[in-house]
């Protein structure tokens, strides 16, 4: 009962209450909640357990990529480790906001797993797939939707957000929600403050697809797949598939606009800059 009561504080302290993200909220954080209390009772720094994170979600992109063609074992052990990475993704900031240990280090450090994993997941699924199908086409697909997963864009927003030395100082005396609107999206930010009616969650749903969707979509997809093939003679990734064709094509499509996007919210920044001189 003790042990039950310290993890409702741990729910009460490390978890955000303003999760701008339904998915992170509702499936993510119920799963990091244990997985805090333990790592904090094992004595992990935040940044430790951001290092495991990125170990399994590197793990998990290579099993994808290696799997064999006829043995599924291996893809579903990356669908496992890309799941448990992203839920690990949750537990470095609880611990964080436990110990009050957040720092401008550990956000970078963070940021840049996302950097290099996001962009780099369809290309390696659309890489097994192009092996599966013998279809070099998903692996083309996968490589041009790098630059819509957190990719090229975001990258080079966020370089000259932490270049600003006014924005850097935002970033380490700022909230979270802060971090979101400089790094991330200003619509990130707002999001924590929607009311939770099936409007808003409609609304919300689709943009979480792309993130942090992706490492709950694919995963989802290969395990569903998994399993009917071992409940039918079905013996393909038909679900998976369908997943990756729709996810590549969006990102692909949404690219310029996004870039157009971050580039006037930069321009923003500037002329902010610029008028407090």
């Amino acid at each position: 009962m003790l042990i039950w009561k310290k993890i409702i504080e741990y729910n009460r302290v490390a978890l955000k209450s303003n999760e701008p993200f339904l998915l992170t909220r509702y499936i993510g954080r119920p799963l990091a909640l244990p997985l805090t209390w333990i790592f904090d009772r094992l004595g992990w720094s935040p940044n430790q357990v951001t290092f495991l994170n990125g170990v399994f979600w590197l793990v998990g992109l290579l099993l994808i990529c290696i799997a064999p063609l006829k043995n599924d074992w291996f893809l579903l052990a990356g669908g496992f480790f890309l799941f448990w990475g992203s839920v690990l993704d949750i537990v470095d900031g609880g611990i964080a906001r436990l110990h009050k240990k957040g720092s401008l280090n550990g956000a970078y450090f963070d940021l840049v797993l996302h950097l290099i994993c996001n962009p780099i997941l369809p290309a390696c699924v659309g890489y097994f797939l192009t092996r599966f199908y013998d279809m070099p086409a998903y692996l083309i697909l996968g490589i041009f939707a790098t630059a819509g997963g957190w990719g090229f864009s975001q990258a080079a927003r966020s370089n000259i957000v932490l270049q600003d030395p006014h924005r850097t100082i935002q970033l380490a005396n700022g909230s979270e929600k802060t971090y979101q609107t400089l790094l991330l999206d200003n619509n990130i930010a707002q999001a924590s403050a929607y009311t939770l009616d099936w409007k808003n969650i409609l609304k919300k749903l689709p943009y979480e697809f792309f993130f942090p969707g992706n490492v709950y979509i694919f995963p989802a997809s290969i395990t569903i797949d998994f399993i009917v093939a071992r409940i039918s003679s079905y013996n393909g990734h038909l679900l998976l598939l369908s997943t990756f064709i729709v996810y590549t094509s969006a990102l692909f499509i949404s690219i310029p606009f996004r870039v157009r996007r971050e580039f006037l919210l930069l321009k923003h920044f500037e002329e902010e800059s610029n008028s407090k001189r």
